[in-house]
C-alpha cells in the first residue's frame, strides 16, 4: 500500500544544527537503598567524553537512593522496587517497573543546571514537558525491556530476579 504522504517539511523547526554522534554507556552497579529496592545505574555520554569520576559515581548512587527513599519533593514511588537509571549530560532518568501491571515502565526525570556541580540543584521534570527518553537512551531501554520480559516469563523466583539484575547493557550506541 503506497499512500501519498501529505506533510510539509517546512513546518518542522530547524533541527539541522543538531549533530548526531555515537554514545558510550557504562554500568555503575546497583543502587540498593534497602532490601526491597534495586536499581541498575548507567551513564551515557557522547563517545570520547570521560565517564563519571569516583566522586560523581558516589553522588549518582546517593542521589538515586535519596530519591527512592526520600519523602521530600523528589521522592518517587518505587513500584515493584526494581528498575534502572540513566544519567547523561544534565538529565537523570530513574525508571521503575510496575504499577497496575508488572510490565509497565515508570520513568521519572530529573535535571540540573549543567553549569553547577554534577547532580546538585536537582529539578523534577514533567515527562509531558521534556519527554520520557531520548533516542539514544532507547537502546538501554530496549535492553532493559527485553531482560524484564525474560524475567516476566520466568518462574519469578529469587534466582530469576538476580538474573535480571545481572543482565546489563554496556558499550556503544552507534546508530
Amino acid at each position: 500500500m503506497n499512500k501519498r504522504i501529505n506533510f510539509d517539511f517546512r513546518n518542522i523547526p530547524d533541527i539541522r544544527k543538531y549533530q548526531s554522534c555515537p554514545r558510550s554507556v557504562k554500568y555503575h552497579g546497583l543502587a540498593v537503598p534497602n532490601p526491597s529496592v534495586a536499581v541498575k545505574m548507567y551513564s551515557m555520554f557522547e563517545k570520547g567524553r570521560p565517564f563519571l569520576s569516583d566522586d560523581e559515581e558516589r553522588t549518582l548512587k546517593g542521589s538515586v537512593e535519596e530519591i527512592l527513599l526520600g519523602e521530600g519533593r523528589f521522592s518517587i514511588e518505587p513500584k515493584l522496587g526494581i528498575g534502572f537509571s540513566i544519567v547523561s549530560e544534565d538529565v537523570l532518568n530513574i525508571s521503575m517497573w510496575g504499577g497496575e501491571y508488572p510490565s509497565l515502565i515508570n520513568p521519572n526525570i530529573f535535571s540540573w543546571d549543567e553549569r553547577k556541580v554534577f547532580l546538585i540543584n536537582l529539578k523534577r521534570q514533567r515527562i509531558e514537558d521534556v519527554g520520557a527518553y531520548c533516542a539514544w537512551e532507547v537502546a538501554i531501554l530496549a535492553h532493559e525491556s527485553e531482560a524484564w520480559r525474560r524475567f516476566l516469563r520466568s518462574a519469578k523466583e529469587e534466582k530469576d530476579i538476580k538474573i535480571y539484575l545481572a543482565d546489563i547493557f554496556s558499550g556503544e550506541i552507534l546508530r
